[in-house]
């Protein structure tokens, strides 16, 4: 069972750091710090917290005509061989 288990993981992968397909994008980071930051921000005022996740909002519908950004998905290195 466990020689299974290893065989399903990337051959080079580290068993401390997720692999490169498992990292988290940066709308991910972006949307944790909106949350926090309004939690944050919820017993001072309510209305302060629609701040920050309006402004991740904003950053959401902004992101999509930048693909260099790599906002919503990480864009892998193109291979550093001859391409065909």
């Amino acid at each position: 069972m466990r020689s299974a288990a290893r065989s399903r993981r990337h051959p080079g992968a580290s068993p401390h750091r997720p692999p490169r397909s498992r990292r988290l994008s940066r709308a991910h980071w972006a949307a944790s710090f909106a949350f926090l930051f309004a939690a944050e921000l919820t017993p001072l005022d309510v209305r302060l917290a629609a701040f920050p996740l309006t402004g991740f909002v904003v950053l959401c519908l902004v992101a999509p005509p930048f693909p260099h950004w790599s906002f919503f998905l990480p864009i892998p290195p193109s291979p550093t061989g001859s391409a065909p």
